[in-house]
C-alpha cells in the first residue's frame, strides 16, 4: 500500500508608499501611480472585456490587477485600460496601446483575443502577459498566465488517496472533455485502491437535471455513511464553471452535502462563503487574507480568476523593481519563482507552471493541509 501511495504522490505531484492607480477606459488621459521616485514612468496596458456580456468580470479583474500592481510597486507606473470584447474593439485597442508606447500588456483573458493581439504586436515592443490558459499561444514575449484545472484535480485526488479516503463520487457536466477527465480520475482512483461509488454527469443548462444529480449523489452518500466499514468521509469531486458552481454549492448545502461529505475541486470551487470545501490553492491565499482584498474592491465573488488577476499585477510590479529594465524584467519572468495567491508560479517556455497547496475551508476559516 505504501508503495502505491508513493507512486501516486510522485505521479501528480513596502517598500510601499501610499499610491493611487487610476486606469481609464480607452481614454487619452494617462493617470500615474504617484509618490514613488523614479526617473520615468513604466507604461502598462490592461486589455480586458470592458463592454459586452463579460464587461462586469473584465472590470473586476482590472480592479484586482491594479490592486496587485499597487501593492508590489517600487517604481512609477502609468496604467491604461482597453477593451477586448470584440474583434473591432480589440483592433482599436491595439492601435491605442502602440500610441501609449506600452512596455507591458496584461490580458486578454481568452485565447482568440490573445492570438490576435500577439499576431498584431509580433516584433513590436510590448511584453504580453495573457490570462488565457492556452499553452499553444505561448511564445517569445507572450507569457501564458492561466491555470490547468486537470493538474489540480489530479493533485487533489492523489491527496485523498494517500490519506486513505476510500469512497469517491464525481459530479461533472456532460461533454467530451468531461468524459476524458472522468476516465482519468476513475483509473487513478481504482489504481489507488479507492472506490468510485458514483459518477453523475448533468446538463449544466438544466436546473432540474442539476438538482437531480445532486440529490442522487446525496442519497448515495447517506448509504455509504451507514456502512460501519467506512472510516473516512466520502469525497465528492465537483468541477464546472465558477458561476454554475456557486448555484450547485447552494443546492448541495440544501442536502447537507458539505457536512456529510468532503466537497472538493480545483480552486474555481471557492465561490460560496458558507460552504465547507477542500480545494487546491496556495498558503499565500490564507496568509494575505485574499478574500478581504477582494471585498475591499467591492467585488462580491472571490474566484480563482480574481486571484490570478491579482497575481499578474503584483508579480509584474515586483519584477519591474525600482526602475524598469527590459532585459532584467524578462530575465526575472523566465527564471524567478513568484509566490502567488493562485499558487507558486514559475514560467517554463513562457507558460506558468504552478505548485499548489491543499486548502480546507471549514466554517469560513481556511487552513493548509500537509
Amino acid at each position: 500500500m505504501h508503495n502505491i501511495k508513493q507512486k501516486f504522490l510522485k505521479f501528480t505531484l513596502s517598500f510601499l508608499s501610499l499610491i493611487l492607480i487610476s486606469g481609464c477606459l480607452q481614454s487619452s488621459k494617462k493617470e500615474p501611480i504617484k509618490n514613488i521616485p523614479a526617473t520615468k514612468f513604466v507604461e502598462i496596458a490592461l486589455i480586458l472585456p470592458m463592454s459586452g456580456p463579460d464587461a462586469d468580470l473584465g472590470k473586476e479583474y482590472a480592479k484586482m490587477i491594479k490592486r496587485g500592481l499597487s501593492e508590489g510597486a517600487k517604481s512609477k507606473i502609468r496604467i491604461m485600460t482597453y477593451d477586448s470584447a470584440s474583434q473591432e474593439t480589440l483592433l482599436e485597442s491595439v492601435n491605442k496601446i502602440l500610441d501609449q508606447d506600452a512596455e507591458i500588456i496584461i490580458g486578454p483573458i481568452y485565447s482568440e483575443p490573445t492570438r490576435m493581439l500577439a499576431e498584431k504586436l509580433k516584433h513590436k515592443k510590448p511584453i504580453i502577459v495573457s490570462l488565457s490558459n492556452n499553452p499553444v499561444l505561448a511564445d517569445e514575449n507572450v507569457y501564458i498566465m492561466g491555470h490547468a484545472p486537470m493538474k489540480q484535480l489530479l493533485q487533489l485526488t492523489n491527496y485523498f488517496l494517500v490519506n486513505n479516503y476510500k469512497n469517491y463520487l464525481i459530479l461533472m457536466p456532460e461533454g467530451k472533455h468531461t468524459n476524458m477527465v472522468s476516465a482519468i480520475l476513475k483509473d487513478m482512483i481504482t489504481k489507488g485502491n479507492g472506490n468510485l461509488a458514483s459518477l453523475e454527469l448533468y446538463d449544466n443548462e438544466n436546473a432540474e437535471n442539476i438538482n437531480n444529480a445532486l440529490k442522487k449523489t446525496s442519497d448515495i452518500v447517506d448509504e455509504l455513511n451507514e456502512n460501519d466499514d467506512n472510516l473516512t468521509q466520502n469525497v465528492v469531486i465537483m468541477a464546472d464553471d465558477p458561476t454554475l458552481l456557486k448555484t450547485m454549492l447552494q443546492t448541495a448545502k440544501k442536502f447537507n452535502l458539505d457536512k456529510k461529505a468532503v466537497l472538493a475541486g480545483d480552486n474555481r470551487i471557492d465561490v460560496d462563503d458558507s460552504a465547507n470545501l477542500t480545494f487546491t490553492s496556495s498558503l499565500k491565499f490564507i496568509e494575505v487574507d485574499f478574500p478581504s482584498k477582494v471585498k475591499a474592491q467591492d467585488i462580491k465573488t472571490n474566484s480563482f480568476m480574481h486571484a490570478l488577476a491579482y497575481d499578474a499585477g503584483k508579480m509584474i510590479s515586483e519584477f519591474i523593481g525600482p526602475e524598469f529594465n527590459r532585459e532584467e524584467f524578462l530575465n526575472k519572468m523566465n527564471n524567478e519563482t513568484f509566490e502567488g495567491v493562485s499558487g507558486t508560479i514559475k514560467f517554463t517556455d513562457y507558460i506558468a507552471i504552478r505548485q499548489y497547496d491543499i486548502i480546507v475551508k471549514k466554517n469560513g476559516v481556511y487552513n493548509k493541509k500537509d
